[in-house]
């Protein structure tokens, strides 16, 4: 249930500079822009000063510069061209009789040369006619009105240039509090504001403004920092898609730039060689040559493959074989290990892929090499924990020298 003090007043759309107007009107006060959601039940009275505002069902309204609008089962518009009439003149009713004084300086004192625009109503019961306030030339075409739907809700139209918008509030919930009086109790007069506040009361006046203040500028602080924080995550996002992440993304020549780039921060030396060895023996061998600055007499032959699905046991005899055929030709010895780096099942969440090549058996090959199949899951936890601190990269260069038949990290 809504405890929110009545009346329930939105105030949709104030300009900044009236928003002081309505300050220590009773109820509970919510201003909102346009194109914020509300919940209709929340409130009892609209205040708007949009031109064409969008109304609850059970709401009063109190319009200033509305153009169109809907209130019950009728429409109105503001007609265009807009009449030329000098003469404009408050209604003579009773409604309008009343508050005389009040139009007479918020609407004729502030009158625009013509052309005006005036209301032409779509009425479709006797019971919503409307009740003009200002009416122009001798044809008397409503220039400002009240109207209601039903025997309860009550709306106010009134030109934009209407002044003293906190008076004509007042006078609506005075209106209100006649026939409406569950949801607009009390009197709205003088005890709700500042002008005739005793001392103490007007300090607490000014505390919950200056409290309500700090609020706003701690939400706006607040909403700053974190725009702020989602634009750090979305560049972040981006480094990462284009960096370590073609660990878990990647084939072909972008997998195998991620793996040096990895390898390159753990200490290693990684050297792509795929040119060297089109020159030298005419044929695409192994994709990188790693060595390890602190062991002069290790290296790694490493071939990197990037997979849509599991990797491919072929594969690992042809990583095995030549390569190590052709460094042993060249240096009369075989390479210390061989490495066959993986991404596979690349497309899928690395959480949810499942082992490249799961026998040990398939893995023979690497092992007599001697060698290790490396998954580049495996590999960006080792790199991300040597980033965070968590791991030293000598101890991950370490773990990737000794590995036989196959490498994981966390060992």
């Amino acid at each position: 249930m809504d405890s929110a003090a009545r009346p329930r007043i939105l105030l949709r759309s104030v300009p900044p500079e009236l928003v002081p107007e309505f300050e220590g009107i009773p109820g509970t006060l919510t201003f909102v822009s346009e194109s914020d959601d509300v919940h209709p039940s929340d409130h009892d009275l609209l205040v708007t000063f949009e031109a064409a505002p969008q109304m609850g069902l059970d709401w009063h309204v109190l319009a200033f510069g509305v153009r169109a609008f809907n209130f019950g089962t009728s429409s109105y518009k503001r007609l265009n061209p807009h009449s030329v009439a000098r003469d404009v003149f408050v209604s003579d009713n009773e409604d309008a009789r009343a508050i005389r004084s009040l139009i007479e300086r918020t609407i004729l004192a502030t009158l625009p040369p013509p052309p005006r625009a005036t209301w032409v109503p779509n009425v479709s019961t006797p019971s919503e006619t409307p009740t003009p306030l200002v009416q122009v030339g001798q044809e008397k075409r409503v220039y400002a009105f009240r109207a209601r739907k039903g025997s309860r809700l009550r709306m106010w139209a009134l030109p934009e240039h209407t002044t003293e918008h906190r008076v004509w509030l007042l006078h609506v919930l005075e209106v209100l509090h006649e026939v409406d009086p569950d949801r607009f109790p009390g009197d709205p007069e003088w005890q709700a504001g500042t002008r005739w506040a005793t001392p103490e009361l007007a300090a607490a006046h000014d505390a919950r403004r200056l409290a309500e203040e700090q609020l706003q500028a701690t939400v706006a602080a607040a909403t700053e920092t974190v725009a702020a924080a989602e634009d750090a995550v979305t560049v972040a996002r981006s480094t990462a898609a284009t960096g370590m992440w073609r660990l878990l993304t990647a084939e072909g020549d972008d997998l195998v730039d991620a793996v040096q780039a990895a390898l390159t921060d753990l200490g290693f030396d990684a050297k792509n060689v795929d040119d060297e060895n089109r020159l030298r023996h005419g044929r695409r061998l192994e994709d990188l040559r790693v060595a390890d600055p602190e062991q002069p007499d290790w290296e790694s032959l490493t071939e990197v493959k990037g997979y849509t699905k599991g990797a491919k046991v072929t594969d690992v005899h042809q990583v095995a074989q030549h390569p190590s055929m052709y460094f042993a030709i060249d240096r009369g010895r075989g390479p210390r290990t061989v490495w066959h780096v993986v991404n596979a099942w690349r497309e899928k969440d690395p959480t949810l892929r499942e082992s490249a090549i799961p026998n040990d058996a398939d893995l023979k090959a690497l092992t007599d090499a001697p060698g290790a199949l490396i998954d580049t899951r495996d590999l960006f936890r080792a790199w991300r924990d040597v980033q965070n601190g968590r791991a030293a990269a000598a101890d991950v260069r370490h773990s990737l020298r000794t590995a036989v038949t196959r490498w994981k990290w966390p060992a």
